[in-house]
This record gives structure tokens, C-alpha cells and sequence, in this order.
């Protein structure tokens, strides 16, 4: 079939956009830590199965006090962000600890969900190494100051994405873990 030079001047450029357009919605980290400053970095670090995973809006992970100032924000998108299902809920009972918790702790981790989140993806009933924070990247989608929403968490709340040393090599990731806290 034969395609006027318009009609394919016009599906190219299509391509080419929706080309640019999901590559500007992937994720995009720097390179990967070194241990000793992902450990640094991190509020917590331990090895964890995990027990059950979820799906919750970021109003989950919020001062239930904080959700109606969250919800008064002026961008509409706001508020589907914290009710839409966009944060994995994976809570895991610690294995082996290195940071923050103690073994046999149960420890709630929130990750993205989205490719452009850098969510991390647990799976119930395996086991991995986690480097958590209590700084939530996820607040940018509410389109506020990030500082304006450290109140607003709910306290023992943590994070993890792809960008962090979070791993499923767990035996690789121990070993390195414990040589550095040797080294210390």
C-alpha cells in the first residue's frame, strides 16, 4: 500500500515524539552507589523476606492529620495521586540485620509502582536486601516543596526504589555488607 508523502511524513513524526515521549517517562538513576555510601546514605539496611505486598495511593503513607492538607493542594492531579494506586506496600519480616532494625522486626517498605517512579518490585515470599530511607521521592508528583512534607509522613515510614542498592542477590549483597562493616 502506497502512503502519500504527507501521510508519512506525519507517522514518522509520530514515532519520533512517542519515541521521545516514553523515554522522557522511564526512570533514570546515577550510577549505583558504592556500598559503603549507599549504607551511609540510608536510614535503614537489613535482608528481608517479604510477607505481603500491596498497592495504596500516597495517602497511605501519610499523617492521617496531613491527608486533608494534602488534599486542599491546588493541582487536581494531586489528588488522584493519593488515592491512586501508584506506591507498593511490601512489608517484610527482617532476616538479617545491618542498620536501623533488629532481626525478626517487621518492616513496612514503600516503593513505586510506575517506570518513571524507579519503583522497586517485591515479590511476596522472596528474600532481599533493602537500603531504605525515610526520604519519600514520591512526593514530587504532588507538585509541592518536597521540605513542606516531612511532617506530613507517617513516622517508621520507609523508601526504596531501583536507584538504591535494594537487590534480590542477597548472599553478593551480605557479603559486601559485612566485609565494609568490618572495614569500619
Amino acid at each position: 500500500m502506497h502512503q502519500p508523502p504527507a501521510a508519512r511524513i506525519s507517522l514518522l513524526l509520530a514515532v519520533f515524539l512517542f519515541t521521545g515521549f516514553v523515554r522522557s517517562l522511564a526512570c533514570t538513576c546515577p550510577a549505583q552507589a558504592t556500598v559503603p555510601a549507599a549504607y551511609d546514605g540510608s536510614t535503614i539496611v537489613f535482608t528481608g523476606k517479604v510477607l505481603k505486598v500491596e498497592y495504596h495511593g500516597l495517602a497511605e503513607t501519610l499523617n492521617p492529620d496531613s491527608v486533608e492538607v494534602a488534599r486542599s493542594l491546588p493541582h487536581e492531579s494531586s489528588k488522584s495521586y493519593l488515592d491512586a494506586p501508584m506506591v507498593l506496600k511490601a512489608t517484610m519480616l527482617v532476616t538479617n540485620e545491618f542498620k536501623g532494625v533488629k532481626k525478626k522486626d517487621t518492616i513496612i517498605v514503600y516503593t513505586g509502582i510506575r517506570g518513571a517512579t524507579c519503583g522497586f518490585k517485591f515479590e511476596t515470599n522472596k528474600e532481599y536486601t533493602v537500603y531504605g530511607t525515610t526520604e519519600n521521592y514520591m512526593y514530587m508528583f504532588l507538585r509541592v516543596d518536597r521540605k513542606r512534607f516531612r511532617t506530613f509522613s507517617k513516622r517508621g515510614v520507609y523508601w526504596t526504589s531501583i536507584c538504591s542498592r535494594t537487590t534480590v542477590a542477597v548472599g553478593m549483597e551480605q557479603g559486601l555488607l559485612n566485609d565494609y562493616l568490618k572495614s569500619k
